[in-house]
């Protein structure tokens, strides 16, 4: 991810209708061009968006949680997560490069729409 801001500004899009949704990764990828990068392991799309009366729990990728868990136990690893640097930009505002309330909105929407984490 190379720009949380704009990955947020276009799911937004996306579920508001005002952009279509990629009917396949290569879609995908253009879209997200200078965005993102996807993956060439990545074969296949699917969009789910819930209600005000549907909870949609996204679980990751099986092997990318496992890897991580294990990445934070090992004891002779550094064990610090890797945030994005916009969460440090939002929570020490005046010291880091100032965002505006939607570029916050955005940065975050993009982070946890496209995070597996790892």
């Amino acid at each position: 991810m190379t720009d949380y801001v704009g990955m947020g500004s276009v799911v937004a899009d996306w579920s508001t209708g005002r952009r279509a949704l990629p009917r396949d990764v290569g879609e995908l990828r253009v879209q997200l061009d200078g965005i993102a990068t996807v993956s060439d392991r990545v074969t296949e799309l699917e969009f789910v968006q819930g209600t005000s009366e549907k909870l949609v729990i996204r679980l990751p990728v099986r092997e990318m949680i496992e890897a991580s868990i294990d990445a934070m136990t090992d004891p002779m690893a550094e064990g610090r997560y890797p945030l994005p640097q916009f969460y440090d930009d939002y929570h020490r505002p005046g010291i880091a490069p100032i965002m505006t309330p939607i570029d916050i909105l955005f940065a975050r929407v993009g982070d946890y729409t496209i995070a597996q984490c790892k």
